[in-house]
Order: structure tokens, then sequence, then C-alpha cells
């Protein structure tokens, strides 16, 4: 039996225009519609001209245009003779002011009871009120915000249909053409580390040296899906170097357990991990390979989200990934990444499966011809649910009733569950046969998941060989300023001064764990561009940058063509990727507490206890002292998922449908 959902939260404007979409139907919102027909009728009745030259109450009207008008008149006129019959005339013939006053009442009026931001409440032709949602009933919103969704800037077309269709597939043609094609370009890098590798010593530069040679090799996975170079690529990791060069040499000065690190890589051939095991990995490989080669009836797990649908930046989507494959793993799935609008498998290589998407997005031919068709297929949409909401979805929902069926599910989410799964009944005890902990669970899924681009790690290299010197003591500050800086450049004039929070907390940090012979290094991260400058200037022996840009791939670029806007999308997703990766290998973590960004590397990393949080107003937090230290969970805690984001309530209402 099919199973089909729907998803209630597209804008009209949006369109799921991906081949792999076409078993979902598309709704929208009753609001939208109900608002958008009344504006019209009100449009039109604006725009329809009198129906008559004279108004009602023209005194030089025609008696037989109105009779019963003229007669009264003349019966008045009779009785008070002229100058009262002009007096009555002026009474009767209200000035036009008056109705245009009247008219913008009452459409300031409609307005104002039609805004739910400044009433209030929810709109009143929304799918489900709280009293009528069983789910929704008991929630408070008082405190929540309802936006309505600001419809994107309409770009013309040209007149002709036909024309516009042609240039419309031309430009989709190009798009699928680039991304084809497409490769990070390396960059380099930025000339705040260039200056920092002055200070060092000879045997650090030859270590240095060391590292940038072996590891963009031993670190290597395999380009899958879009970026593959053959039609059946042979999915592994990179070659062992070990024992390249004379290593790490003699231990001299810095921090010792640094120094034991370079000496296992040295000997093994591969930089160490969070993730000391994977017990599971061989069975689940073994698995995953064996339906796509037909050899076991499909099941499948599939992080989804939909092209042209909203589902964050990097760090929401990543939340959403990790969700996915520790359900496709405790459900016994296959696993793909299916991001239409920017493909995963052009921002990272395989490791040990193809999690590509799974359809040939040129073609809309499966990539794997061998695994069976099945029709049973959802779409199970869970954004911007709250704690309680998130764990009722997965143990009622996808846990009681969907382990084995349906056989295909496509999970659209952006919501982080793996380290709560460990709390569910059943769910934990599946987690601890297979051999997961909570701890590195985050560590061994992205290690066994995959692993930068090629060009991403040369350049990552330039920087992880700086942090892993046995003489460096790191800091990575992650310092989020918000969206605006990036979306509005030249408004964004935020400095160190207005952050001083953080470089004061790292000096303390710095002064408590690091070696009086450790050079202290500080990588900045944020999304300021004139904070970053600023504290350059301000700590020019201390801050390093990467160079790369702040651009949040979900805030659109204006006067760009669809491939250029494409290919500004794939760079920023790459770039996100590649700072992401660069914080989770320093040696301190100092976090903007309401981001996500820095906290999904933290935990990849596999390494707890070694982070503090950081709100954007002080709050006294004494980072000397170790009671500021984050744990995992606490990060975790802290990420704003308490309420339902206003901006997709119909989506939350659609979601929580699902779950009854």
């Amino acid at each position: 039996m099919e199973h089909r959902h729907s998803i209630a939260m597209l804008p009209r404007t949006s369109k799921l225009s991906s081949p792999r979409m076409l078993e979902e139907e598309q709704f929208y919102s009753s609001s939208e519609l109900a608002f958008e027909a009344d504006s019209d009728s009100d449009e039109r009745d604006d725009e329809q001209p009198p129906t008559s030259k004279q108004s009602l109450y023209d005194s030089t009207r025609d008696d037989n245009t109105s009779p019963g008008l003229s007669g009264s008149h003349r019966r008045l006129n009779r009785s008070t003779g002229s100058s009262s019959s002009k007096i009555s005339q002026q009474l009767r013939s209200p000035p036009r002011l008056l109705y245009v006053v009247i008219v913008l009442a009452v459409v300031l009026i409609y307005c104002i009871w039609r805004n739910p931001k400044l009433t209030h409440q929810l709109p009143r032709n929304s799918l489900f009120s709280h009293e009528q949602h069983p789910v929704l009933a008991p929630f408070d919103d008082s405190d929540v915000e309802v936006v309505h969704y600001e419809q994107p800037r309409i770009i013309p077309t040209p007149a002709d249909p036909t024309l516009a269709s042609k240039n419309r597939e031309a430009d989709e043609e190009a798009v699928q053409e680039m991304m084809n094609n497409y490769v990070w370009q390396l960059k380099p890098v930025h000339e705040s580390l260039s200056n920092m590798l002055k200070t060092l010593s000879k045997e650090d530069l030859r270590v240095r040296q060391w590292l940038i040679e072996t590891r963009p090799v031993s670190m290597a996975g395999t380009p899958i899906g879009l970026a593959r170079s053959s039609s059946s690529p042979r999915i592994r990791e990179g070659p062992a170097m070990a024992k390249i060069g004379s290593g790490p040499g003699k231990f001299g000065a810095g921090a010792r357990d640094k120094y034991d690190e370079l000496v296992r890589e040295y000997e093994t051939g591969r930089p160490s991990t969070g993730c000391p095991s994977m017990p599971w990995a061989k069975n689940y490989t073994a698995l995953h390979n064996a339906i796509l080669q037909g050899k076991k009836p499909v099941k499948v797990f599939q992080a989804t989200c939909p092209a042209t649908a909203s589902c964050g930046g990097i760090a929401d989507r990543s939340l959403g990934l990790f969700t996915s494959f520790l359900y496709a793993i405790l459900t016994d799935r296959a696993f793909f990444i299916e991001w239409d609008n920017w493909p995963f498998e052009l921002l990272a290589d395989a490791v040990h499966i193809d999690w590509s998407q799974p359809v040939d997005m040129e073609t809309g031919l499966t990539r794997h011809p061998k695994m069976g068709v099945t029709k049973s297929r959802i779409l199970l949409p869970m954004i911007d649910l709250p704690d309680d909401y998130v764990d009722a979805f997965l143990l009622g929902r996808i846990w009681a009733h969907m382990r084995d069926h349906p056989f295909w599910i496509r999970f659209w989410t952006n919501r982080g569950a793996v380290f709560r799964s460990f709390n569910y009944g059943g769910v934990s005890d599946v987690l601890k046969e297979k051999g997961l902990v909570r701890s590195t669970a985050y560590a061994c899924l992205s290690e066994y998941l995959f692993r930068p681009k090629a060009n991403a790690l040369r350049f990552m290299v330039q920087y992880t060989s700086l942090f892993a010197l046995p003489s460096v003591f790191s800091v990575a500050l992650q310092i989020r300023t918000g969206d605006q800086s990036m979306e509005f450049s030249k408004n964004d004039h935020s400095d160190a001064a207005a952050h001083r929070a953080f470089f004061e907390c790292a000096e303390k940090v710095a002064a408590r764990l690091a070696r009086p012979d450790q050079k202290i290094v500080y990588y900045l991260v944020s999304d300021s561009e004139a904070l970053k400058r600023n504290a350059l200037h301000q700590y020019p022996d201390r801050v390093i940058l990467s160079g790369l840009s702040a651009a949040h791939p979900e805030i659109a670029a204006e006067d760009l063509d669809p491939v250029e806007e494409k290919k500004r999308i794939l760079d920023g997703a790459s770039e996100a990727l590649i700072e992401g990766w660069l914080l989770g290998k320093t040696d301190f973590q100092i976090l903007s507490v309401d981001s996500g960004f820095g906290k999904i590397p933290v935990w990849s990393s596999g390494k707890e206890g070694r982070t503090i949080q950081m709100p954007k107003t002080e709050t006294g937090i004494d980072c000397s002292s170790p009671d500021a230290i984050a744990s995992f969970d606490k990060m975790a805690a802290s990420w704003s998922v308490q309420l339902i984001s206003s901006g997709n309530l119909k989506a939350t209402i659609c979601a929580l449908k699902l779950t009854q």
C-alpha cells in the first residue's frame, strides 16, 4: 500500500521540482490562499469604474434618474424656498474627503485584524486553530511571534510563455552542467597564517611540512554521485602514510600528549580521531551494499532536503543528516543523502558506502539499477519541532511503527537526536548492542560517512599542521553576530571591543591550560568580516583567519544569473564545512551559545571537556574556572529548540499531525 503524506510548509511560490518527489503531493497553506484571494478581490473592487457619471447626491441630476429624490427635492423647494434648498443640497452632499477617510480607516482595521504579528495570535484562517488541533491545544504560544512568509522578489519573465519555458530549460541545463563539473577551487591561505609561520622554529616547520605531505593522502575519501570519476567507483579511504620521512622527531618542548598523537600518526599512517572503534561499521557496510546490489529487499532511510525548501545552513542540515544516519543504522536500512539544491556529494567524499543521491538529477534514472523498486515510500517532515515533539516523533512514529515499513523513508529534518536517543527506552539498548557510545557517537558517524574533498584537505592541512604542533596551544573563537552581517554587509560594524568577552575568556583559558613554552594562537571564525578585520588589528600576534567567505548558503545574492548563484551557494557551503572542520581541530573552543555552527565540529571531534559557551552579552562567566566548561549535553540543550519557530509553524503542525 502506498504511503503518501503532504507538506504544509512551502510557500505558494515554492515548487518541489525534483524528479524524485513526483510521488509526493503538493499542498499549500489555506491561509495564504485565502489571504491572496481576499487581496485580489479588494484590488478588483478598487479598480472598477463608477457605474454612473453622476453622483447620487448631485443636485443637477435628472429627475428621471432618481424620481424619489427629485420629488422630495421639489417639495422641499416649495416649503423652504431657494436658500434653504441650497443648504439642504450641501448637507445631503458629503465631501469626497470623507469617503477617503472612511475607506482608509476600514483598510487599516482590516490589516490590523489580519496581521498576527500585531494581534499576537494565530491567523484566523490557519490550517488548525489551537482549539481544533488535539496536539497543539495545551501549548501556550503567547510568547511566540508568528511572522508571515515574505514573498521572494519576482523576476520578470518574457511575455511569451514558450520563450519563458525555453529560457527556464536553458538555465536548468546550464546549472546542471555546472554541477556536473563543480570543484571547489583551492585558495591561498590568509596572510595572518603566513605571518604566524614566520615565528616558528626550524624544527616546527619541518614537522609541519611532514604533515602537509602525508595528511591529504591518508585522509582522502572517494568521490561519488555527481563527483564520481567512474560509473562504479571503489569506495575506500586513502592509503596509510606510515613512517614517511622522519615524522615528529624527538620531543623537545610543549604538550607531551600532542607529541604522542603525532608519534601514533607516524606509526599508523593516519591521524588520530575521536572515534576509538566502530564495531557496527563492518556489518552495516555489508547491509548497505547488499541492498544497493539487489541482494536484500529495499529498505532505505534517506536524509532529504526538497528542492526550493528552506532547510537552514550547514549546521541545521548536518543535524538532520546525523539524526537520519543514526536511525538508518538502528532500523537496518541503506542510507542516502538527498540535498536537491546543493548535493552533498559535491561537498564531501565517501569513505565506506555510497550515500549519494540515488537518482541521477539529469536523467532521472537510478544510480543503482540492481537495487529493487518499491512504491512503499513516505516523506516525513520534522522541521523545527521542540524537544518533546522530537521525542514523540522519533519514538512514537519512526521507532514504534516504521522500523520495517514503509520500505523507503525520506526524512526531512533539521533536528538533532543523536545524544537524546541514548535516553530512549529500547533505542538505547540497540545502540549499546551495536557498540555506539554517547560521547563519541558524532565522531564515529562522521568518521564513517565522509571526508573533506581533495582541495579542501590541501587547504585545511595548512592550518591543522600548525594546530597539531606540540609547541602551539590553539583556541577557536566562534563569534556569531547574526545573519544580518552577511545579508547587509554594508551595515556590518562589529568589532573586537563589542565582543571583548570572547577574547578575555580565551586569554584566561590559555593562562590556565597552555604551557609556558607554548605559542598561543586564536583561530577566529565569525559571520562578520568587520569583526575579523578589527580583531586581527587588535591581536596581530595571536589571531589567524581562514580568509574564506562568510556567506550563508540560503541568503540569496542579488544580480546573479542561475549558474553564478548556484556556484556561489556551493562555494559557500564548501567553505562553511572547511571552517567547521578546522574549528574542531583546535585544542580548545569558545563558542557562541546561540549558534550550532561550532557545536557539530566539536561533537565530531569526540573530545569532551574543552569547550566554553559564551552569550552575546557578558554574564560573569569565569573562564579560568573548570566550572565554565560545557558538556556535550549542555551544548545540545542550549541550541534554541525549546519553541516552535514561527516561520515554520505550519510545517510543525503538519509534522505533528503525522504522529497521531
